[in-house]
Parts: C-alpha cells; structure tokens; sequence
C-alpha cells in the first residue's frame, strides 16, 4: 500500500469535505443547523419606552406607491408576521447572494460604506420596486449587542445594535423582515428567500423569548451580545437619525442597515 505524508492526507481530507461545504449558503455558519433556544433574560434589565408616531415610508417622492399584489394592508396584518411596507420593498424582501464580509465591530462597518452625504445625493427610489444598487449588493456580519428593539406597523422587527453593551459610541438599526405574502408577493422575493427570512424571524422570536418587543421599543442592559449577518442596505426611506428610540437618538445618525437580517446567533 502507497503511504502517504501529512500534506497529501490534509489534500484527500479538504477534497472529501468539500461536497458537504458547498452546500452551505453565502450566509451560513457551521452553527446553523442548531435550533435556537429563549437565551436566559435574568441577565438583563429590560425596560420599555413609548414609540414615536412613525413617518410614513410609503412614498415615492410626493406621489403615492401603487403596489401591484399587496393583498393584506397594515390594518387586517397587525398582529400577524406579514410584512406590510411599501417603500422599497423588492429591495426589503430579497437579500444578496454574494459571500459575506466580517466586520468586528459598527465602527469598521461604516468605515467601509460611503458617507450618509453620499448616498442621500443618490436620491434611491422608494418605489416599491427601487432595487438594490451596486452599493448594496453585498452581505456583512457585525459582532455587536443588541441593545434595544421593537415592532412597527410593517412587521419588521427593528433592531437597535452598539458597538458596546452598555456604552456605546455608535448605533446602527438592523432590521428582522416581516414575512412575504406568497405567492402574492412573487415579484418581490423567491420561494427560497422567503423560507430563509421566515426561519431567521423564527430563530429572532425564540431567541428572544419573553424579551421580545411589541409596538414599544425595549432596552436590554447591558445589551445582548450577538453575530448579525445581513444584506448591506442603505434605507432612503427615512433620514438620518429618523429610526431609533430617543434613548439612543444620538448615536444612530446613519442610514446604512443590515436589512434583512440573513441570520442571527446569540452568543
């Protein structure tokens, strides 16, 4: 029998594994494939703080969206998982499928993005058909804390994360996507796609168990420290500083989002 050495057995090992690690999606961690359990809420101070009345993001410009199969509006939705938003919603609904970017923290994320100033010149669309543009075709994972959350009228949950879990010097929303209406919602999202956010919310809503915000936005101190991977989004449906609890206002003067959020682990 021919021997062989360390570095040809490290060779037919990677080649034997490699079938099993192409099927892994652009997002995916090896953790994935564990179910989510409620992390344990005695170690945090939850507090809870009115919403502000919501701007409405269902615009375009001065000029009504037409939504073409939008069959449950907010009102009939509201206590359901379905998302209801109009503005920019194919952008909202659908995700990129290009390998993901790790970032250590808010700070080195934002440094990577064009400024606020920047992408407000571009003046994106919030049609609800407004795709992604070249600045927002990637993901990104953020190791961060969790530091607030609620629910709005569309469903999505938004996620308020810092760079630290008690202090933090920048703020950032990311957003847990309400679930699409399939198959009214085609044109918006795939079958597939819509499997992967209805699993992440999932994952979100048992994470968080008796911790989970409703239209009120919840404070966790210190905050829930967390891996977030998402689609790189910059939401041009709001301004600056526009979404956000007023405890945290300050710090969360950007537009840029991980929206949707592609996968969560709770650490």
């Amino acid at each position: 029998m021919m021997k062989l050495d360390a570095r040809s057995w490290l060779l037919l090992l990677t080649l034997f594994l490699l079938p099993a690690c192409s099927t892994l999606e652009p997002w995916e961690d090896v953790d994935q494939a564990a179910p989510q359990g409620a992390i344990d809420s005695s170690k945090y101070q939850v507090t809870e703080e009115e919403a502000e009345p919501e701007a409405s993001e269902d615009k375009d410009g001065d000029q009504p969206v037409v939504l073409a199969s939008l069959s449950l509006d907010a009102s009939s939705a509201q206590d359901t998982d379905t998302y209801t938003g109009v503005c920019r919603k194919i952008a909202k609904l659908s995700y990129p499928t290009s390998p993901k970017s790790r970032y250590s923290s808010i700070t080195t994320f934002l440094a990577a993005r064009p400024s606020d100033a920047v992408m407000q010149a571009k003046n994106i669309s919030r049609d609800h058909m407004s795709a992604r543009v070249s600045e927002e075709q990637r993901l990104a994972r953020i190791k961060c804390w969790i530091l607030a959350s609620n629910r709005p009228k569309d469903n999505d949950y938004h996620v308020i994360i810092g760079d630290h879990p008690t202090d933090p010097t920048v703020c950032m929303n990311v957003e847990v996507s309400g679930l699409a209406n399939m198959p009214a919602d085609a044109a918006y999202t795939t079958d597939k796609q819509a499997k992967r956010l209805a699993k992440v919310r999932t994952r979100y809503k048992n994470g968080m168990g008796t911790m989970l915000p409703g239209r009120n936005y919840k404070h966790y101190s210190p905050g829930i420290p967390v891996l977030i991977t998402g689609g790189i989004l910059y939401d041009s449906c709001h301004t600056p500083g526009q979404v956000g609890p007023g405890k945290w206002k300050s710090k969360l003067q950007t537009c840029w989002e991980l929206h949707p959020v592609t996968w969560i682990t709770f650490k």
